[in-house]
This record gives structure tokens, sequence and C-alpha cells, in this order.
């Protein structure tokens, strides 16, 4: 049954669970290649008890939480758990931010709470907050209490008088606590999660194991808010943007729905089950087909892979027979204690078969990979290095999952990873039969890549977060895709392109794309300004991106209106110019910005990553260019005037390249060289 009759997101997840109590809800995958579960009664019950603390706590009806804690169970339960207490989730990762940008949505979304949990010293969601909660623990000393000392000297009485302090300030099982900063006044709550790391044990000694103390709780100690309805806020989504100060998105329970069985178009069946590795607090990463479909999610437990992708040596809640078998290599469920069947998927599969990984002994298999197991913490950033996709192959291998969630970034990851495997002479995972991706330009090299080496076929989709998905293309072969193709509008969605009088424009000729969706936004939280200049004055939004229509309707889109380049009276379109020089050889990535001109206002600039080893000069890549464009060639494609060298490119919110930030580094890299 799909979400038919349901109005607010709390009815769809009871539903769900008196559908099948014990059908698993949501896998994850920690980097020794563990694996856990939660089944959808599980999923309920650690939800409502998470909002009896929550309502015990003052926070409730129509609040909002501000929830900071990566993709993990312990973000689920909290985001479940603030969604049936009557609140509302307000996405944010300090992390990818700067406080500016926290503290300007907490304010905005007047969040009454923040969900944060402790890592080590360098993580700076906990730096950010920690000395706005009342008896926190100082992480240069190890000491009780706010305003240490530089050098740490402290008396003991003084210590003793701040810990008595910190343990008064516990209000509820010693992780809900008080909060205040004149950056966020309405912040009264910081509720701390801890799985009692060697670090947490140490530094924040009296906070309990998050999940194990939810699971202590009676069923009396449950709650469920009943007066939700459908036009409340469900989550409160945030955008990344282009500079990277957030704009607030509400989303209400009806429009999640209603977005959820858009997207559902997207699926070729009903899917039994997905990964999904982006975060759930984004709007591409919100669990729409569990709350569809019903699908099984299998994620990635990024809070192991903050902590180092070592194991919790802390306290762990597991009974002798639970211990037993996880001795003896079955599957354990983190929450009911038992054994966890893995489920088949035979939705999409259609006679595909996907290889077993072989079995990992010693950190090592007999492909030569390097595997992070229990008696294998090496590795201490294993989320920045291609050991991630690693543990992404194995979930899918060991699911047998046909269709997944992933971004450009990782899909090319998982290509290298299977091309490293086969290269050695082993036999590569067998591809998926589909791929979801978007939210960025997709780069003809990621098609082809995807396409060899990750799944069957590619669906590249365009959609945003005030708007939901537009339109998407289902992608078989490479050499059908040109990069910007988006394809068909989704059921129920009008676009135009129009000029900037507001004059509808014909099939081929490029303009402002502008939307008309019934799961559109109402507007940003608490900003008329934003809002207003989001709509034409008839109602349609205005997406601030280019594009055409081809005449067999299908939608292109060439870039960020911003991004264009204005090269006398010549419009100048970045993506077209990128296209040529990707195909460069020695060329890794390149984006192309526009640099200031005396003459022409503007120019052409690239700023180009080399493939590794790669020593060509600016000369020989223009004459690479030069070479590759037919002559009398477009006034729109232009070899670069100027070309930048770089190691990486600098990102918003470690999402999206920072095209403007880009063209100041270039533009003054070009003016020490002149």
């Amino acid at each position: 049954m799909d979400a038919q009759g349901t109005t607010t997101l709390v009815d769809r997840l009871l539903q769900l669970r008196d559908e099948d109590e014990e059908k698993e809800a949501f896998v994850f995958y920690n980097s020794a290649f563990e694996r856990s579960s939660i089944t959808r009664n599980e999923l309920v019950q650690l939800a409502s008890r998470f909002a009896y603390v929550l309502k015990s706590s003052g926070i409730g009806y129509r609040d909002a939480v501000v929830n900071t804690v990566p993709n993990s169970l312990e973000r689920l339960v909290t985001d479940m758990g603030i969604i049936m207490a009557g609140a509302a989730p307000v996405n944010s990762i300090p992390a990818l931010t700067t406080g500016e940008i926290f503290f300007s949505t907490a304010r905005r979304s007047e969040a009454k709470a923040v969900v944060v949990y402790p890592g080590a010293s360098e993580n700076s969601d906990w730096l950010l907050l920690k000395d706005g909660i009342h008896g926190s623990v100082s992480l240069d000393k190890g000491v009780l209490g706010n305003g240490v000392k530089e050098s740490g000297e402290e008396s003991m009485g003084e210590v003793n008088r701040k810990h008595d302090a910190f343990e008064e300030s516990v209000t509820y099982g010693k992780f809900v606590l008080d909060y205040r900063s004149e950056q966020a006044p309405k912040m009264a709550k910081a509720i701390v999660l801890s799985r009692r790391t060697d670090w947490q044990c140490e530094n924040i000694p009296t906070v309990p194991h998050f999940i194990d103390f939810l699971r202590s709780l009676g069923e009396e100690q449950m709650f469920i808010e009943r007066q939700v309805v459908s036009s409340d806020v469900g989550y409160y989504h945030t955008t990344t943007g282009t500079t990277g100060m957030q704009k607030i998105v509400p989303r209400l329970h009806s429009s999640l729905l209603k977005v959820a069985e858009v997207v559902g178009q997207m699926a070729p069946c009903r899917l039994p089950i997905l990964f999904v590795t982006l975060s759930l607090g984004w709007n591409s990463g919100f669990p729409f087909m569990f709350f569809h479909f019903g699908s099984i999610c299998v994620m990635i437990d990024n809070l192991d892979l903050a902590n180092g992708g070592m194991k919790n040596t802390g306290h762990q809640n597991l009974d002798k027979k639970v211990q037993e078998q996880q001795r003896n290599g079955h599957h354990t469920n983190s929450c009911s204690s038992k054994t966890s069947p893995v489920e088949k998927s035979d939705g999409l599969s259609q006679g595909f078969e996907l290889n077993r990984f072989k079995v990992v002994e010693n950190g090592r298999d007999c492909d030569g990979l390097n595997h992070v197991t229990k008696n294998d913490t090496k590795n201490t950033d294993l989320a920045s290095s291609d050991s991630i996709y690693e543990v992404y192959w194995h979930a899918i291998d060991t699911e047998s999952i046909p269709f997944a969630h992933l971004s450009p970034t990782e899909i090319d990851g998982m290509a290298r990873i299977n091309k490293r495997v086969e290269t050695h002479g082993q036999q590569p995972s067998s591809r998926m039969a589909f791929v979801v991706t978007g939210g960025l330009p997709i780069k003809q090299s990621t098609v082809s890549c995807a396409l060899e080496s990750v799944c069957q076929n590619l669906v590249v989709f365009y959609g945003m977060t005030e708007a939901g998905v537009l339109s998407y293309n289902v992608v078989s072969s490479a050499e059908d895709y040109t990069e910007g193709q988006c394809g068909r509008l989704y059921r129920g969605v009008q676009c135009r392109i129009t000029d900037d009088l507001g004059n509808v424009l014909p099939a081929g000729q490029t303009g402002n794309i502008e939307f008309k969706t019934e799961t559109m936004f109402n507007g940003f939280l608490r900003n008329v300004e934003k809002t207003k200049q989001a709509f034409t004055p008839d109602g349609w939004f205005v997406t601030a991106d280019l594009g055409f229509f081809k005449d067999d309707d299908t939608l292109t889109v060439l870039c960020r209106r911003d991004d264009v380049i204005l090269h006398g009276s010549v419009l100048i379109y970045p993506t077209a110019i990128e296209a040529v020089l990707r195909r460069c050889p020695g060329v890794n990535d390149v984006v192309v910005v526009p640099v200031p001109d005396r003459l022409k206002h503007q120019n052409v600039c690239a700023c180009v990553i080399r493939a590794p080893g790669e020593t060509f000069s600016e000369q020989d890549l223009k004459n690479k260019m030069d070479a590759m464009l037919a002559f009398p060639r477009n006034v729109e494609i232009q070899t670069p005037q100027h070309v930048v060298f770089m190691d990486n490119f600098p990102l918003v919110q470690n999402a999206k390249i920072n095209r403007k930030l880009l063209a100041q580094i270039a533009t003054e890299s070009i003016s020490h060289l002149h």
C-alpha cells in the first residue's frame, strides 16, 4: 500500500508499522562493513520515546528543533521523534557552514532546541555549540564547566563546583541540557547524543548512551502528538545556495507526501529496497521512498565515519546470544538483538545478479584492496578516500540492491573501485539496474563511468529544494547524452522559457527557466524579500537557471544565470566551454569563470585541475582546445583567454562548487601575473 489515505508523516509512519511491524525500515553499514538495522515497529518505539523526552522538556507542537547529526540511526530516530512530537526538524550542518550561517538559521526558524553529537576536538559542530551548553565540557583540558582559564589552571574546588553545576543542569536522562546564546536567544535546550566512545566517556562522562537510554524507557514513556494536521510544517529544509547563506524552505506534511508521490514516478516499479547516501536533512536525501513505497533504505553510518572509522569501545548493549552471533559472523540487528536476514529484491533485477564480495580476512581480500575491519582502524579518514566506496559496493552487493541515489562524485568513486578490481584480474560487482543522480551539472565523463561500471541506466534529474523534482532523463547510452540534458517534465509540472521582459520563448531559444508545480513551496521562512524575488507577478517560480526546450519537449539546462560571461556583446555559457576542455587529454576537471576585461567587460578564465603526473602549460591547453574545435567556430565557444591551474575547487557546504569565490581567486591569480 502506498501513502494514499494518509495526510501526515505521523499517520504514514504508523500505517507502515501496522502493515508489517517486523519488516526492516532502515539498514546501516559502518566502515568495518558491519550491518545493523531497525524495523518499522522499533523505529516507531524509539521515535515516540524521544518524542516523550522532548515533550517532557517543554518542546512540542509546532516548535522547531535544529538537527545537526550526520546520517545514522541517531539522526533517523531524532528526526522521526521530533516529527512525532508535533515539532519540525530544521536541517543544519555546522561543520559545513560558519557560525554566522548556523545561528542565522537558528534565529530565523526560532528553534527551541538543537541536537548535537559531540566528537573529537576538531568537530566544528561541537566547537560551535559547546560554549552555550550550561555545564558543557571544555575540550582544551577536559574540565567540566564554561569559562576555563587559558592556562587550564584551576583549583580542585573550582572543578568540583563546576562538576556539581553540570550535574544540576541536566534535565532529562542527563542529555537534555540548558542552552544559552545571544546568537540564538530562543534556543533553550541542547540535546547531546552519545555512543559512549572513549572520547565521549572522557569528555562528557555523565551523558548516557543515547539509543540504549531510549530502549530502557517503558511503554508509558512514549508520546505521539495527535493534533498534527496536513497543513503543519513537517520539515524545515535548507538550501545551499551559491553563497553558502542558507534559506529555509518549510515543507508541510501534505507537500512532503506529495513530493514522495512525484518522486515515486521516477521508479520503474515499486521499489522494495534502495541505497541512499545523501543527508537525511537535505530535500534530496529525505526518505521519500520509505514514506511512499515503504522501501527499505540502506544507508551509511556517518557517525562511525566521523569517529575516524573506528568502532566504539564504550558500552555495548548486546546480550550473550547476540555477541555469540557476531563472533560467528551473522548479521545482527542493533535494535532488536536478533539476526537480521537480508531480504532479496526482485522488483528491478530482471535476471541480473550481483557478485558477492569475498570474505575479508585480516583486513585484506584477494583483490588486493584494503578493507577496514573491526581489527583494522588505520584508515582515519575513510570518508575522504576511495575506501568508503568499497563499503558502498559491499552494502549494495550484500543487499542485492538494484536502485541507488548517488551524487556524481560518488558515481565516479564507485566506478574507480570497480575498474581497479577488474585491473587486478578479479570479477567486479555487477551493475545496478538504475542509479539516480542530480543536484549538480552531470558531466559526460560521469555518465560514461556510470554506465560502464556502476549501473545499466542512469536517471539524471533536475530539481530543487523549493520545487521538488521537475524533470528526468533516463540515459542508457553515454553516446546519447549531452551535458545539460535533463529530459522530460514530470507529470503535473509546467515549465516555460522566458526572456528578460517576461516573453515566452519558442523551442531552441535560450532564456530563463520558470516553473509551476503542485509540489512548489509557499515561500522562504521569514524572508519576504527573497520570497518575492523567487516568483514572477503571475506566480511562476524563477529558478535563476538558463536553458531551452528542444523540439521534442525535452529540457536542457545550461548554467546559472549569474555564471554567464558577458564578453562584449556576446553571452558565453561556461558549461559549453567546460564540456570541450574536459575532453582535452590530461584534464581531470575544469570550471570556467568570468574575469574582468578592460575592453569587453568580462573574459573567459578556465580553472583547471590537471590529472596526476600532467605538467602541460596554459598555452598547451589552449592549443589542444583550438585543435578540437571546428572553424569557423560558434562565437559563444571561446578558447579561454586565461588558464589558472589548481589542486581543488572551493565548495559551498561540501556540495556545490563556489563559482563566485573561484572567480575571485582566478582574478587575483591573473592580476599577480600581469
